[in-house]
C-alpha cells in the first residue's frame, strides 16, 4: 500500500456543511456536530477516518454518542439535530469571541512589553549619561 493512504488530515467544516447534516450524514460529521468540533479527520483519499466501527471500538456501546447516533439512529429526528446545530453555532460564536479577546490581550501585552523595553532603554541611557558626566568631571 502507498504510504499516502495512512496520512491523516483535517478537513475543516463550515456552517453551510453543518446546516446540511441530517441523520444519514457520515458518523464523522455527526460526531463533529455532537462535540461542536470544527473539523473531521480524513485520509489521503478524502475518506472519513471516524466511522461507525471506529466509534463503537473507541467509544463503546455505552457512550451517549454511540447510543444516539448509531444504536438508536432511527429515532433521531430533525428537532434534535436542529437544536444541536444551534448549539454548535452558539459555541463557535463564543469561541470566536474568546479568540478575539485573547488576541486583544496579546496585542495589549505586546504593546506594554514594548513600552517597558523603551522605558528600560531610556533609563539605561540616562544612567549611562550620568556616569559619563561624573567621569568627565572627575577626569577633566
Amino acid at each position: 500500500m502507498d504510504r499516502e493512504l495512512f496520512i491523516t488530515r483535517l478537513a475543516f467544516i463550515n456552517n453551510d456543511e453543518i446546516d446540511t447534516i441530517d441523520k444519514n450524514s457520515s458518523i464523522a460529521y455527526l460526531k463533529a456536530l455532537y462535540q461542536c468540533e470544527n473539523s473531521i479527520a480524513i485520509n489521503y483519499n478524502q475518506e472519513d477516518l471516524f466511522t461507525q466501527a471506529t466509534a463503537i471500538n473507541n467509544l463503546g456501546y455505552n457512550s451517549t454518542f454511540t447510543k444516539i447516533f448509531i444504536l438508536d439512529k432511527e429515532k433521531l429526528n430533525d428537532t434534535y439535530l436542529d437544536a444541536r446545530k444551534r448549539l454548535y453555532k452558539s459555541i463557535n460564536t463564543l469561541k470566536e469571541k474568546r479568540n478575539e479577546k485573547i488576541k486583544d490581550i496579546q496585542d495589549y501585552l505586546n504593546k506594554e512589553i514594548s513600552l517597558q523595553d523603551n522605558l528600560n532603554n531610556q533609563s539605561f541611557n540616562t544612567k549611562e549619561n550620568d556616569v559619563n558626566l561624573i567621569l568627565n568631571e572627575v577626569f577633566n
